[in-house]
């Protein structure tokens, strides 16, 4: 209800005793009445309600809550009686007691501490919480990420990742180290923050935290050989060569460690 001039019938003298809108009390209404009529009459002041308002008489009191903050049961004011000479609520009712309203309920478990603010948990942002925070995405070896940030981190190098103003929020780009690619071949590729999880933008999309920077070599590493440096092949026992593409005989692979003389492919039937 709204609170506007409200009247009570005085228990004695059949007066009428004015109530003045919520919003204009700043003192007591009225003074205090003399002792002849104090008995069954409250004729201390009504409790304070923090961010509200109060109006009163010495036997009723209405409690309507500050802009931006309403009662417990939604009601836009309350009543307290004087019973016995305190301040009694309804038995049906709680202490009054005004809580902050928020256009938008908070979401995903957020809290309204007051009138249009949320308290977001962890992971949320945004003024009700509906926004997932995207942190940034985990370094990937051999790797480094240009990811967008707050003002003060623009420029920053850290752990891989680069901050700067050309990449828009919630995005980032995965570069590899010079000499490596992705599995794909590519050198970079976009991801994008979707619900606080990174992914590539793909027709496919696949978890950022997937995304390996493996080292690349020109001509494929032949005989089981691996490529473990860019342009470096690493070979399998028994084979040599840039691509591990020349077999040697064991005779031949001691003299060649040991360094007594020039490498030398000998014949398979001298192994």
């Amino acid at each position: 209800m709204e609170v506007t001039a409200l009247r009570t019938n005085c228990r004695r003298g059949r007066g009428v005793l004015p109530f003045s809108p919520a919003d204009q009390i700043k003192q007591n209404l009225i003074p205090v009445p003399s002792p002849s009529l104090r008995a069954g009459l409250c004729w201390l002041e009504p409790p304070e309600v923090t961010n509200a308002v109060v109006a009163y008489n010495w036997s009723m009191a209405v409690i309507a809550c500050r802009p931006g903050w309403r009662l417990s049961d939604n009601a836009s004011a309350a009543l307290l009686s004087c019973v016995a000479g305190e301040w009694t609520a309804r038995p049906d009712e709680d202490r009054p007691a005004c809580q902050p309203e928020c256009a938008l309920p908070c979401a995903n478990g957020g809290v309204c501490v007051s009138p249009d603010i949320c308290v977001c948990p962890e992971g949320f942002t945004g003024d009700f919480c509906e926004e997932a925070v995207c942190e940034p995405p985990s370094p990937v070896p051999f790797a480094f990420a240009q990811y967008s940030a707050a003002p003060e981190r623009k420029g920053e190098m850290q752990i891989g990742l680069f901050y700067e103003n050309s990449v828009s929020e919630g995005e980032a780009y995965i570069s590899c180290y010079p000499g490596y690619v992705m599995c794909s071949g590519l050198g970079m590729m976009r991801i994008e923050c979707n619900n606080s999880v990174w992914l590539t933008k793909e027709a496919t999309p696949k978890r950022a935290s997937e995304i390996t920077c493996s080292p690349y070599c020109r001509f494929f590493c032949e005989n089981g050989g691996s490529c473990v440096a860019p342009g470096e092949c690493q070979c399998q026992e028994g084979f040599a060569g840039e691509r591990c593409e020349t077999r040697v005989s064991w005779i031949a692979r001691r003299r060649w460690r040991s360094g007594r003389q020039p490498y030398q492919k000998l014949p398979l039937g001298l192994g």
